[in-house]
């Protein structure tokens, strides 16, 4: 049996232990979730307790995987700190988009979308191998939303206002074999992936 720490922090906090089976079954052993906090309030403890509650040490770790956006830049920034310090104490990484989680639950078409701030909204489609990213206005949502013909096939990041689409979290906690056993064979080791360049990410409004 492997264990593998989980740490979220894209939107709002998870931190979760699986385990996974000599028949690559994914299993939660815990996952534990603050949607409404932020991670550097709160992720270094619940690492801490989790290990603790568990009786467990790195040593007993196989690897950590953590989601690696789009979201929340500071959380982000956050997670990808920790991978780091990880890697350099030989603890193996693994991360991933959440836009990348549908497919792997065996969605061939769809669309995934998440709260951009500054207004805007970001859509990454899926069809036929093919892949399109855009960072829509929110005046102009619904406009760019009706294009996207197969509504069923329709995820959001959790904090996006649209209701009646199952968030990439949900499919995460309920189908861990087939988004993680995916992440680890393909050895996924994903850079932060931010709605914008940073430069316009932090460009003040009305600058040169």
């Amino acid at each position: 049996m492997q264990n593998y720490l989980y740490l979220d922090s894209t939107d709002g906090v998870v931190c979760g232990l699986l385990q996974r089976d000599k028949s690559s079954v994914w299993s939660w052993k815990e996952f534990k979730d603050s949607p409404d906090q932020k991670g550097s309030a709160l992720l270094h403890g619940q690492i801490h307790e989790l290990l603790q509650k568990h009786e467990m040490g790195f040593d007993n770790i196989s690897g950590v995987i953590l989601g690696a956006g789009p979201g929340s830049y500071t959380g982000m920034r956050l997670t990808e700190g920790l991978a780091q310090i990880f890697e350099w104490q030989k603890i193996q990484i693994f991360t991933f988009y959440h836009f990348e989680v549908p497919f792997f639950c065996g969605y061939e078409q769809g669309a995934w979308f998440a709260t951009a701030f500054k207004g805007e909204t970001f859509i990454y489609s899926w069809a036929n191998e093919k892949i399109e990213k855009q960072l829509i206005k929110n005046e102009n949502l619904d406009i760019a939303l009706d294009v996207i013909e197969d509504k069923e096939s329709r995820f959001i990041h959790r904090s996006h206002s649209e209701e009646n689409h199952q968030s990439s979290f949900d499919l995460i906690s309920k189908f861990p074999t087939n988004v993680f056993e995916k992440v680890v064979l393909r050895k996924l080791r994903q850079g932060p992936y931010y709605f914008r360049e940073i430069e316009k990410e932090f460009s003040v409004k009305g600058s040169a």
